[in-house]
């Protein structure tokens, strides 16, 4: 969006945005997600939480699939309607990072203003699974054990790292979601 954002008024900007959001937060709540904040561009949201589902993974991993389908179809869109010209909103992509774990979740914040939010370290795990999609060069990021939680042959995935990330001490094992298992057209299955 910083790249968008230097190409269009403020006004403008207001309205892509406000439209993306909207299209990509239904899509959350409808697969029982909450949503925690907007940071810019950004939307963060947790699974499980206040009402626990068992399902929680799968339904994480099918809202990332849903959302990155959601964004193709909003370009397309977008093209036909004429509404935007820009290249980089014709070719937007979209980074996603997924993690399952323990969090705490409830109201923070100070005795003036609180919001009901997530924190902990496996909130911070899926923070920099989404930061570090960009340097593997993959938009949809999430840990195998996830994964595995979910439904392995549930996805097409590919295997992408065992790393250590900044502030653990452990390793994980990383892997890219690129659709649900037999809906991926194969020339993208050969590309990885």
């Amino acid at each position: 969006f910083s790249t968008i954002a230097e190409k269009m008024t403020s006004s403008e900007l207001v309205e892509l945005l406000n439209e993306f959001l909207s299209a990509q937060t239904e899509i959350i709540i409808n697969h029982k997600g909450t949503l925690d904040k907007y940071e810019g561009d950004a939307i963060l949201a947790f699974f499980g939480a206040p009402i626990y589902h068992k399902k929680h993974a799968q339904y994480a991993l099918d809202t990332g699939v849903e959302l990155q389908k959601n964004l193709e179809k909003l370009k397309l869109k977008w093209k036909a309607d004429g509404k935007y010209f820009l290249k980089e909103i014709l070719n937007m992509k979209m980074r996603i990072g997924i993690n399952s774990g323990e969090m705490v979740t409830g109201n923070m914040g100070s005795k003036l203003h609180m919001n009901y939010t997530m924190m902990g370290e496996e909130v911070n795990l899926a923070s920099r699974l989404e930061s570090g999609s960009k340097k593997y060069g993959i938009y949809f990021h999430t840990t195998y054990n996830t994964l595995k939680m979910a439904g392995i042959n549930r996805y097409e995935w590919r295997y992408i790292d065992r790393i250590i990330f900044k502030g653990f001490s452990q390793y994980k094992q990383t892997v890219e979601i690129v659709g649900y298992k037999g809906k991926v057209d194969k020339n993208i299955l050969k590309l990885n």
